[in-house]
């Protein structure tokens, strides 16, 4: 309980710890990597590059060492490229410097050479040949894409020769999947820089060339490394399982706009703003915070910092980030409310300073407008908001996603989940209570801190970290994709991974809205009444994913795939399905085992993020804005799931009759997508459960082998 007056507060009692033992270069450094993001420098860096002049791109990948350390890796070497299929007139090494020497007129090339390859489009069992075009930076690949599907006259020592429009393969990438997928990288997973392996940044002359390279970060360790010497380890591994101490950060503002009106950022101030610190996994927080415009009584638990000026709160808090350096920020709704209200704030003060909260050195984060679509959520407006090397995670958000709820307020979640509410401070009051004096000011600042700890004990609830981390891991994506993106980047992850593995390259689709529609899934009209008997639901186990193995859906084709003279040759679809269906199925039988309460968490974590994978894949086949739209294949899974519980409808109505030498005749009552629901009429339990499960299995063996009811 303490109360500081400073317009400049030192928060070193806050601080993130200090560097104890300091790292060498001779010794390895190893980070859990949580965030990453990539930069443009104007020079190469010296060795690591592998280009001498000229703009090049560096990935950066923010991290947590186990003792606590922040670590920022810039990975030198990488370049973006994209491929084309060779046109069979390009048959020298002439043509195809000529094609170089044209494209290089628009947008400038590092290197094209032929590679063999395959496309997931259509079955072939031969490999063709491929032109792999690398360019400088990431802003040249959607510049040389356009040329190539426009065509292009290229001119040629005896003549000219022209392309047609050519189809682009892997050329609509986000740059840092691309380093990820390449260096087989995945989100939330340990790394290692080998000793000797990398160069520690301290502000001091290059001894080799005299060059300053300057700290660009705030981590406790800045490294530079060529990024083909970063080891990934692999997060299955019972060694590299674990997580590290994640710093988290919640945090909560209060605007004071009066007569009810909503806060608007140009015209009412930011009154009081509370945070909570607290680590991964930790019961209780480390502190808790609050900064309160004017002044304010004592609050027990939290330290209260008093101010006489807006702006002056705003700076503190951009101060005390830095300070307490988190990992991992959260809220409620602060993604569309908090963040955003700050951000604007502050341009109408003119304190931009206050927008430099990220793990760069004055650098600012960026706010933008954005828009997120779903088939299950549907179509709302957000903000994409970038903070380097911070993930921001707001658990409305997470509600939203994860719960079918009446009321998504944070009042009604928390009662619902963590059986506590919001204090009793109606948002009508709270330019009174600012208004009154110290007393009510510390009214208000309670409620504040409330809303700061209320999502944090969500996240604890919810096992949020520990679920996004193992769904990063599964998936392959960073874990600030989870929140600000869909699910279509999961699905990319995984198909590009596997398809790289089989040497094969993915086509860059543009994105066409049609009026093409399907028929979806039967919905048996319910039989309405009150059942005293027991009724009996018969559900086909991963019934859309069980169709797209048994049936062989793939974009690489259907009934055209041929098998290969050892008996194998499944589609790219099935192949991933059939791994993460085995890999949940390894990750429930090792959680019946663990007794570690970590570990448990972890597995518990990863099985939910792998059935979330499976039911995706068949939703990214649906969606028509997307990076690989197949209506062929969500046509065909909804049309056999249709016929098979019409089947099971059949089999069970037929089979379960009086006339058959059953006591009565089986009623279906209901049926919707995967499941049908059968009155048999029989009070006795114990009979009740012995034909269950008989109907089960033969349902199973008449209806459709693949898949288990």
């Amino acid at each position: 309980m303490e109360i500081l007056s400073n317009p400049k507060p030192d928060f070193s009692q806050h601080q993130r710890s200090k560097v104890g033992i300091v790292q060498d270069e001779s010794q390895p450094l190893i980070l859990n990597w949580i965030y990453t993001d990539y930069t443009i420098i104007n020079k190469p860096f010296p060795v690591m590059s592998g280009q001498r002049v000229g703009k090049v791109p560096i990935i950066h990948l923010y991290g947590i060492t186990d003792e606590d350390h922040t670590v920022l890796c810039n990975c030198h070497g990488f370049t973006p490229y994209l491929y084309i299929q060779c046109p069979s007139s390009i048959n020298s090494d002439d043509k195809i410097n000529a094609i170089k020497k044209e494209l290089n007129n628009h947008s400038p090339l590092l290197s094209i050479f032929p590679t063999k390859k395959r496309s997931i489009y259509y079955y072939s069992n031969v490999d063709q040949v491929y032109l792999k075009i690398n360019v400088q930076l990431p802003s040249d690949v959607p510049k040389i894409r356009s040329l190539l599907e426009s065509g292009l006259q290229i001119q040629y020592p005896t003549g000219s020769f022209d392309i047609s429009p050519m189809q682009t393969y892997e050329s609509n990438i986000d740059f840092v999947l691309r380093h990820l997928f390449d260096v087989n990288g995945t989100g939330c997973s340990w790394a290692e820089l080998s000793s000797g392996s990398y160069t520690l940044r301290t502000g001091e002359r290059d001894r080799a060339t005299s060059e300053e390279w300057p700290v660009t970060g705030t981590c406790h360790y800045e490294a530079d490394i060529s990024f083909k010497k970063v080891i990934f380890h692999d997060p299955q591994d019972p060694q590299w399982m674990r997580l590290p101490p994640y710093r988290i950060m919640s945090f909560d503002i209060e605007c004071s706009a009066k007569n009810r009106a909503f806060p608007r950022a140009e015209l009412n101030e930011v009154i009081q703003i509370a945070a909570t610190i607290s680590l991964y996994d930790a019961t209780e927080p480390l502190y808790r915070v609050i900064f309160v415009l004017n002044t304010c009584l004592p609050i027990l638990g939290a330290t209260v910092y008093t101010f006489a000026r807006e702006d002056e709160i705003l700076i503190a808090f951009r101060d005390f980030i830095h300070s307490t350096d988190p990992d991992i920020i959260i809220g409620y709704n602060i993604m569309n409310f908090d963040i955003p209200y700050i951000h604007k704030r502050t341009q109408t003060l003119n304190c931009l300073e206050v927008h430099e909260i990220g793990r760069i050195k004055k650098k600012a984060m960026t706010v933008k407008m954005s828009t997120f679509h779903s088939n299950q959520q549907g179509h709302r407006e957000t903000h994409d908001i970038s903070i380097d090397g911070r993930v921001m995670i707001d658990m409305l958000t997470v509600m939203q996603n994860e719960h079918k709820l009446t009321s998504y307020s944070l009042n009604s979640v928390s009662q619902k989940f963590v059986g506590e509410q919001k204090e009793d401070v109606h948002y009508s009051i709270i330019a009174t209570l600012f208004e009154i004096d110290a007393e009510s000011r510390q009214r208000l600042a309670v409620y504040c801190l409330k809303d700061s700890l209320l999502p944090l004990k969500l996240m604890d609830k919810m096992k949020v970290i520990v679920n996004f981390a193992e769904m990063s891991r599964v998936t392959g994506v960073p874990m600030s994709y989870l929140t600000m993106r869909g699910q279509q980047v999961r699905v990319i992850s995984q198909l590009q991974r596997k398809a790289m593995a089989k040497n094969m390259v993915v086509p860059s689709v543009k994105q066409v809205v049609t009026d093409d529609k399907y028929q979806g899934a039967t919905v048996i009209d319910p039989i309405k009444g009150f059942y005293a008997d027991p009724i009996v639901t018969l559900v086909f186990s991963s019934l859309y994913p069980s169709i797209m193995i048994c049936h062989n859906l793939t974009p690489t084709g259907n009934y055209f795939i041929q098998r290969e003279p050892d008996g194998s040759r499944e589609g790219i679809l099935p192949e991933i399905l059939k791994g993460v269906l085995v890999a949940r199925k390894r990750a429930k039988d090792e959680l019946k085992l663990e007794n570690d309460s970590f570990n448990l968490a972890v597995l518990n974590g990863r099985q939910l993020a792998l059935k979330i994978v499976v039911n995706s894949i068949y939703g990214f086949t649906c969606a028509q804005v997307g990076k690989l739209p197949c209506l062929e294949i969500s046509r065909s899974v909804t049309a056999i799931g249709r016929e098979m519980i019409d089947r099971t409808k059949n089999y069970v109505e037929d089979r379960y009759t009086k006339v058959n030498g059953f006591d009565n005749d089986a009623i279906v009552v209901y049926g919707d997508t995967d499941s049908v629901m059968v009155k048999f009429g029989m009070i006795d339990l114990h009979k009740y459960n012995g034909e269950r499960e008989r109907s089960s299995c033969i349902c199973e063996s008449k209806v459709q082998r693949s898949c288990e009811v």
